[in-house]
């Protein structure tokens, strides 16, 4: 497996991990809240409120898909994976970056 593949994959992982986390309190606030302990609901909801800011000054992305970073590297990937699907027909429009199916 391609090295740019693993790396890849290990970003969305983590990406992943941490927006379940953000999911938990939210859903976890109106839990300690009835629980009464309003210490634990605050800094969730601190942390949450933080995160929309970032979210607000990176303009709603993520801060890898800055328009500074080339997404050759992300397209490269793709294109190996669609090369490696092709005998297998499914609704994958990668092809299209690649320029041949």
């Amino acid at each position: 497996m391609p090295a740019n593949l693993t790396k890849l994959r290990y970003i969305k992982a983590i990406h992943t991990i941490a927006w379940a986390v953000f999911v938990g309190f939210i859903l976890a606030i109106p839990l300690f809240a009835w629980l009464e302990n309003w210490f634990v609901a605050s800094i969730q909801i601190l942390l949450v409120f933080l995160e929309c800011i970032v979210l607000v000054f990176n303009k709603m992305t993520c801060s890898n898909s800055s328009p500074e970073r080339p997404t050759l590297e992300l397209n490269k990937v793709r294109c190996h994976l669609s090369s490696l699907s092709e005998a297998v027909p499914s609704k994958d429009m990668s092809w299209l970056l690649c320029g041949s199916r």
